[in-house]
């Protein structure tokens, strides 16, 4: 019964998700934003590569889809140093950082993934690391005054994904 419950609950999280694309170049990402998000331009550019796309709610939580440049080779043979060393650089440039999870994950096309959750202060924050030739494609969430991974931002850090 309880699952039952907790499977409901997160059919409601991402129930009126709205299909966005987001263009790297001329490839299209597709990202599930949860209701209430807004396309927010005035987000400021990442570090080694750029913003291509970044949304806000009225509660203050962030979407943002960048770019980052770098050396992806082990990233792309499967090392497993490589991904200890995303989450390092994500520790170290994050004051307070306590991580929550961490997952490797297959998408279409035979792409890896690596997706972060980790707390900060009094906000909750999720990355999904996309490895490609040369760059990461990353999407960051960000829910300010929680403890809790929020399912919809869950939703939509997971829904990160090349088109068909």
């Amino acid at each position: 019964m309880i699952r039952f419950a907790v499977c409901l609950l997160l059919l409601a999280s991402t129930a009126g998700a709205e299909p966005t694309t987001v263009l790297d170049g001329t490839a299209p990402w597709r990202v599930e934003l949860p209701p209430g998000f807004t396309a927010d331009d005035a987000l400021a550019d990442l570090d080694e590569g750029g913003q291509l796309a970044g949304w806000r709610d009225g509660a203050g939580r962030r979407i943002v889809v960048g770019r980052l440049r770098g050396n992806t080779d082990d990233g792309l043979a499967g090392e497993r140093s490589y991904f200890a060393g995303l989450e390092e650089g994500v520790a170290k440039d994050t004051p307070g950082y306590r991580k929550l999870r961490s997952a490797r994950r297959k998408l279409p096309r035979s792409l890896v993934a690596y997706d972060l959750w980790f707390r900060s202060g009094d906000a909750v924050r999720g990355a999904r690391f996309v490895i490609l030739r040369g760059y990461a494609l990353v999407l960051i969430v960000h829910a300010p005054r929680t403890r809790r991974i929020d399912p919809a931002l869950r939703g939509a850090l997971e829904s990160f994904v090349p088109e068909p």
